[in-house]
């Protein structure tokens, strides 16, 4: 859908600015909205919806700054338990507690203990946790967990 479209469906000629769509979209979600006018049919609401979406998506909007990012490695042990595990950052090692039960691909941010800015301020450092798999167990230790779980047993 063209933005002139779109501007069309909420009832504005071409041309016209973001805050007056945004105006136009909102009295229309208050006339067409299911929850408020029973009988309306949804396909009149949906059409309003997209129209907003694509005048939204073709608004510019200011550049997002970039954190850094760093991939960190933790045991599975560790990430179960929300023990603390010690962070390399630009600013040094550092200690953090990790949320219990933490998952792979899990990002945690460190506010304010990224690369240092031209100002002399630091940015952010945005951790991705990597959980690494527990080890296999030994063949004494898979023995004695098989032992003991038959003396565990009710008989």
């Amino acid at each position: 859908m063209t933005r002139d479209r779109a501007l069309h469906i909420l009832g504005l000629p071409p041309g016209a600015s973001t805050e007056e769509a945004r105006a136009a979209f909102r009295k229309a979600v208050k006339q067409l909205h299911p929850d408020a006018r029973g009988g309306v049919p949804a396909d009149a609401f949906q059409r309003v919806l997209e129209a907003w979406r694509t005048i939204e998506a073709k608004t510019e909007r200011p550049a997002l700054r970039p954190h850094a990012e760093r991939s960190v490695t933790v045991d599975a042990f560790s990430a179960r338990t929300g023990a603390p595990v010690q962070v390399d950052t630009p600013r040094g090692p550092v200690r953090i507690p990790l949320p219990r039960r933490a998952v792979s691909g899990q990002r945690l941010r460190l506010a304010g203990l990224g690369p240092a800015r031209e100002d002399g301020s630091f940015e952010d450092l945005i951790l991705i946790l990597d959980v690494a798999p527990p080890p296999p167990l030994g063949s004494a230790l898979r023995d004695f967990v098989r032992d003991f779980s038959r003396q565990s047993r009710p008989a």
